[in-house]
């Protein structure tokens, strides 16, 4: 059984298996009756990340009321203030259709995960998870998130802004904030990052295929080595999950690494129930 471990933590990379991993966890824990939620990648009200949320100052908020009077009452409904800053998540307004054309366009440039400032980008992420972790501390319910502890801090330091240093810093940073929830971290390592990639690109949307091709090919780290399209998106994550597994191993958290999963998921699941709730 889990002891005392409030926070399990599902990394891999795309199409490894992460969110069925995750649901399967969830169900193992309301079958032997720990409370606990399950926040997958792209969650509107994840407690610890930043789903389509755009970051302003007081200042810059103010500006875009005034040039968007139609939509400033929707803003100034959706805005939350916190350090001197202003947040606007605006996916559910967005699928709504209440933001929509220009506004929208402004909003995602100036979205959490596309700001120019490195500095400032890792900063607004320490700020959030250090506040999660402050209201979960004094709870006794278990959350699982999918992907956002190893995978975001990769994907935008280095995929967009080619700085390996400082992804590697802010996955120690969120480490050390995480850990009076003694965390657990499930990673999922398939054999073949290419076959791996593959199926899920197989299985998923042509958008999707498309929107993930140009982000690693056409922004600093794959413009730096020279990478185009769909094979500079498997170059990335075939060197992710290897630094993935050297920052998992400096890291000093309880990890739980299973080896190509996708060979024979009852047995991974069998091991992972082992080493969770058999204990």
């Amino acid at each position: 059984m889990l002891d005392g471990n409030r926070l399990i933590l599902v990394e891999g990379v795309p199409g490894s298996g992460k969110s069925t991993m995750a649901e399967w966890i969830l169900a193992e824990m309301q079958r032997t009756g720990l409370p606990g939620k399950l926040y997958a990648e792209g969650h509107p009200d994840h407690p610890a990340d930043y789903e389509a949320t755009a970051y302003f100052t007081p200042v810059a908020f103010e500006d875009i009321c005034r040039r968007y009077p139609h939509a400033a009452a929707r803003l100034r409904g959706l805005v939350e203030e916190r350090n001197g800053a202003c947040f606007v998540p605006y996916l559910r307004a967005a699928r709504a259709g209440e933001v929509s054309g220009e506004l929208l366009e402004e909003l995602g440039q100036n979205d959490v995960y596309e700001l120019d400032s490195v500095p400032l980008h890792r900063r607004l992420i320490a700020d959030r998870w250090q506040s999660f972790v402050d209201r979960a501390v004094d709870r006794k319910d278990v959350t699982i998130f999918e992907c956002c502890f190893l995978q975001n801090p990769l994907v935008v330091l280095l995929g967009k802004h080619n700085r390996e240093d400082d992804a590697r810093e802010q996955v120690h940073q969120l480490a050390d904030i995480i850990r009076p929830l003694k965390p657990v971290v499930v990673y999922l390592a398939p054999a073949d990052v290419r076959a791996t990639l593959e199926r899920a690109r197989q299985a998923r949307p042509q958008g999707w295929v498309d929107f993930v091709s140009a982000y690693f090919s056409e922004q600093a780290w794959g413009k730096a080595h020279g990478l185009e399209g769909y094979e500079g998106m498997i170059q990335f994550h075939e060197l992710r999950q290897k630094l993935d597994r050297e920052i998992l191993a400096d890291l000093e958290l309880e990890t739980h690494i299973l080896e190509a999963p996708e060979q024979d998921w009852q047995a991974a699941r069998t091991q992972l129930r082992a080493l969770l709730f058999d204990r």
